[in-house]
């Protein structure tokens, strides 16, 4: 990619949580299947990048890469990974500065909760 693709697709939930803390929206909404794409649907929208989960995505990956360029998340994981899965993405998209304030937010949000709730001796890691 030369330039940030603007017309973006998720099949995946993690996807939209991503694209919508980078304040950014996803160029159709598909209707179907999550575990089997609807590529007609997905062609139709000429998307520029298409963010899938590794499963069950990986199986369809070569037939979603005829239309466009796939980046895969995990769809689980620590919060590490997905401060990492929102990075990448934030780069493709050339928004690495929104993605730092939103994990900048979410650590100083963990760490009032912490603070708050310690004196019941409950650990939030």
């Amino acid at each position: 990619m030369t330039s940030p693709p603007s017309r973006i697709i998720s099949l995946t939930p993690t996807g939209f949580d991503i694209l919508s803390e980078l304040e950014v929206s996803p160029v159709k909404i598909l209707s179907g299947s999550y575990f089997v794409p609807n590529f007609w649907a997905i062609a139709q929208a000429k998307p520029e990048l298409i963010i899938g989960c590794v499963f069950p995505h990986r199986f369809w990956l070569r037939r979603l890469q005829q239309i466009a360029p796939v980046f895969l998340v995990t769809g689980n994981g620590d919060f590490e990974t997905a401060c990492q899965q929102l990075q990448d993405i934030a780069q493709l998209l050339g928004r690495e500065q929104q993605a730092l304030e939103v994990i900048t937010t979410l650590k100083s949000q963990i760490k009032h909760y912490q603070t708050q709730l310690a004196f019941l001796g409950c650990v939030i890691s």
